[in-house]
């Protein structure tokens, strides 16, 4: 059973929920967009970029460097994976969730219209998959191009000439901050120690800079929005949203990493599944046990039926990149 942790897993398990009760009353999805994001609490978010991690730095930013493929207002897109994080998309809503996030696009979203059952894409509005982060927006090597040491002056023209900013505009300074928060680190000068990539030290870096410190909590963000057409014509969006903390014990991810995992191994173990090969947790027989156990477990999706509206999916960026 592939695919049965958080994203991808809970995402597959309570879109499935929504999208086969939909076809139960024999209406259409037209549109589904998914937005999910490991991110530290609010009160934990004091960094300068924001962020922090509760797995692997440099699973993110591998997977930052992925084309990504999507569907939007009836036409395919596609963004390289060198311009993803310049063209992200700068305001997400999640409505009733209390946040407004920036999101990137994941992947090739193109591929789930198929695994979801909805139908040929060319029927479809949109089919999008993306992850979340908050609004905010390696160092010598990255500014200069070179292995030479930069003094403080230097690095701060070199940031500014890239970004293409004025010293004045309010991006610049908190990019400099960003860049000062990690250039306090010893390690930031040593990229060339022991023969490591600016990939390995940069990773190291942020590992040790943004991880989680004693009693912070992290926090989980699942978005989902479907527009959904009635076999009478009529239009609605439905919202499914999950906000999930850590607590004492457990992050969020952990939490909602490990617990579908095991309830899943619980279901083969008990013959529940009687199905044998690769699988992904797309079956009723599969996500609703495991949607029921995760629900007692404080993992529950808010679902909400809102007035129909068209979702336009603008990958602008911030505009000073």
């Amino acid at each position: 059973m592939n695919e049965v942790g958080l994203d991808p897993g809970i995402d597959h398990m309570s879109a499935m929920k929504i999208i086969d009760e939909a076809k139960a009353n024999g209406s259409k999805v037209r549109s589904f967009i998914s937005w999910c994001g490991g991110l530290p609490s609010p009160e934990a978010s004091n960094v300068p970029l924001g962020y922090k991690f509760s797995w692997s730095p440099r699973g993110v930013l591998t997977a930052s460097g992925n084309d990504a493929t999507y569907r939007s207002n009836g036409k395919t897109h596609t963004i390289s994976g060198d311009s993803l994080l310049k063209e992200h998309f700068p305001v997400v809503q999640t409505p009733y969730s209390g946040f407004v996030f920036e999101g990137l696009a994941n992947r090739n979203s193109l591929g789930y219209a198929d695994i979801y059952g909805l139908g040929e894409l060319s029927d479809m509005d949109t089919m999008f998959r993306g992850t979340l982060r908050y609004q905010s927006n390696y160092f010598d090597t990255v500014l200069s191009g070179t292995n030479n040491s930069l003094s403080t002056n230097e690095r701060y023209d070199t940031m500014v000439n890239k970004l293409g900013l004025s010293k004045e505009h309010p991006m610049t300074e908190k990019v400099w901050s960003a860049i000062s928060f990690f250039l306090s680190d010893q390690q930031a000068t040593d990229f060339n120690n022991g023969g490591n990539s600016a990939l390995d030290i940069f990773s190291s870096l942020l590992s040790k800079q943004l991880k989680y410190h004693k009693g912070e909590r992290d926090m989980v963000a699942m978005h989902h929005e479907f527009g959904i057409e009635h076999s009478t014509g009529k239009k609605e969006t439905l919202t499914s949203t999950l906000i999930k903390y850590g607590n004492e014990k457990h992050t969020a991810m952990a939490d909602t990493v490990g617990l579908p995992t095991a309830m899943a191994v619980e279901l083969v173990l008990d013959d529940a599944i009687p199905e044998r090969g690769v699988l992904r947790p797309i079956k009723p027989h599969v996500y609703l046990p495991i949607l029921d156990q995760l629900e007692t477990k404080g993992i529950q999706f808010v679902e909400r039926h809102e007035p129909y509206r068209n979702n336009r999916l603008e990958a602008t960026g911030s505009n000073t990149w």
